[in-house]
């Protein structure tokens, strides 16, 4: 089966989503053992460096992200949120804002709905 470059994509969003969950349960969790889980989980080399930026630089910008999550959330706390939901979220902000190269806001809601 060949996959398409968008689904590659799709499953470094997976793993980065997981990732960004893993630490959200378990903050002590080290840069260690998450390379390890994402080079694991991703066959192309490619695909762990664009899931690794997408962890690094949402955890960069954490406290912004949050801050617009919440700002957003009317009558909802982020704490409040399912964690799947949250690194979700984390995920999608971070590509739409913070990112180096942001991506389109419909490719990242779609994205977002389909994992």
């Amino acid at each position: 089966v060949i996959l398409s470059p968008r689904t590659h994509r799709r499953k470094a969003r997976e793993v980065a989503m997981q990732a960004i969950f893993q630490l959200d349960q378990n903050p002590s969790t080290t840069a260690g053992d998450l390379a390890m889980f994402v080079t694991e989980s991703l066959k192309y080399p490619e695909l762990e460096q664009f899931c690794k930026s997408l962890i690094h630089g949402m955890r960069e910008h954490q406290n912004a992200i949050d801050q617009a999550i919440a700002a957003a959330a009317i009558n909802w706390k982020i704490e409040r949120m399912a964690a799947v939901d949250r690194a979700i979220l984390r995920l999608s902000v971070f590509e739409m804002v913070f990112a180096p190269e942001p991506t389109p806001p419909r490719v990242v809601i779609t994205e977002a709905v389909e994992i």
